[in-house]
């Protein structure tokens, strides 16, 4: 049963059920509808309500603050000082597994490498499935790989745009747009500006 500040955060678009968003149910996305079928005929439907996705950064107001109360009340561990140390690269998604009770945050860091949190010290960049057990479709891993995607594409533009090669930026351009979009269709409510994500330490040491 999803409680009520789970449910007010859903209908507010800020958190966001995964397993039952339909717009993830595309050839192109995340699995189809026919698969989900199958979930549903060999596992029952425990799954469809486990998976909840949010947003640590917003270019929207008040936006990330609403999820806050939720996590604080549903949470039995100080996940802010695991997720958001002090002078460390922070998450900038949020998937909750309410099976579980556990949060996953995943950010992008150090020279655009995308890193997970848990709040299970258990589970890290190399364990992510083991989050959970109920996500068939491996969500949470393809989330992750989108976002890696985009940071991979972002770090090309911007070589192209310092070696003024518009040919290459705007290829680059579109193909990050292209994994991104896929991000941003399960946190609706996340920042549509990469570069508020990007910490751009890779060109540090580039002349």
């Amino acid at each position: 049963m999803v409680s009520n500040q789970l449910q007010y955060l859903i209908d507010k678009r800020i958190a966001n059920n995964l397993y039952r968003c339909t717009e993830m149910q595309c050839k192109e996305g995340y699995f189809l509808s026919s698969e989900l079928d199958i979930w549903i005929k060999d596992n029952g439907t425990d799954f469809l309500d486990h998976l909840y996705s949010f947003p640590f950064l917003s270019d929207k107001q008040n936006i990330v603050e609403e999820v806050f109360p939720f996590l604080d009340q549903i949470l039995g561990v100080d996940y802010k000082n695991i997720l958001f140390e002090p002078g460390k690269h922070h998450p900038c998604i949020g998937v909750y597994s309410a099976i579980s009770n556990q949060l996953l945050g995943i950010g992008v860091g150090r020279k655009n490498t995308v890193f997970v949190l848990c709040t299970n010290p258990e589970i890290g960049d190399n364990s992510i499935e083991e989050f959970s057990s109920l996500d068939y479709g491996n969500v949470v891993r393809k989330i992750v790989d989108f976002l890696q995607i985009t940071a991979v594409n972002h770090e090309f533009m911007c070589e192209a745009i310092n070696e003024e090669d518009e040919d290459c930026e705007f290829e680059y351009m579109d193909l990050m747009k292209e994994d991104f979009d896929k991000v941003l269709l399960v946190i609706p409510n996340l920042t549509s500006d990469f570069a508020e994500i990007s910490p751009f330490d890779y060109l540090l040491n580039r002349t």
